[in-house]
């Protein structure tokens, strides 16, 4: 686990890895999470993810990870808090290789406090799953949530 990223499995993890994502407009340290989980399906790619808070860096981090998954050849479910409060910018930017939760079923995932900066109910969590090896049946957005963020399930099947 780091900053608040982890991935929990049934089945054995082969191999994880945090990557840090380049600074864009904020000097923190964003990222994502790399797992390789042994299924008896295969091995699948899961990655968590922790976007920068900023419409610039979001894209520019989302554009960063995606590259990342086509230089590794992987087919991944990504999924995590991508900052995007501009749901179109993810859909326009994975439209043509993932599928994206918030089409299936939309949903608010952010309920702002007096502290966020945000101060709508709006859209920033997601799962997106490749469309090669993926397919996203069901969506649920979970209330009630004890964090800011409400969890976000899928049911996905391997094709």
């Amino acid at each position: 686990m780091y900053y608040g990223l982890g991935i929990l499995s049934k089945f054995k993890i082969k191999h994880s890895e945090m990557v840090i994502l380049p600074d864009v407009t904020r000097d923190k340290d964003f990222g994502f999470l790399h797992a390789i989980i042994e299924t008896p399906k295969g091995d699948l790619d899961l990655i968590n993810v922790h976007l920068e808070n900023s419409d610039e860096g979001s894209k520019a981090h989302l554009i960063f990870l995606l590259d990342w998954c086509k230089k590794r050849n992987i087919c991944p479910i990504i999924a995590g808090d991508f900052n995007m409060k501009q749901t179109e910018i993810l859909i326009s930017q994975t439209k043509k290789d993932f599928l994206v939760s918030y089409k299936i079923k939309p949903y608010i995932s952010f309920m702002p406090t007096e502290f966020s900066n945000n101060k709508e109910p709006i859209t920033l969590d997601y799962i997106i799953a490749d469309k090669k090896k993926f397919e996203i049946q069901e969506v649920t957005c979970i209330k009630d949530s004890p964090s800011d963020h409400n969890p976000i399930s899928a049911k996905i099947i391997v094709r």
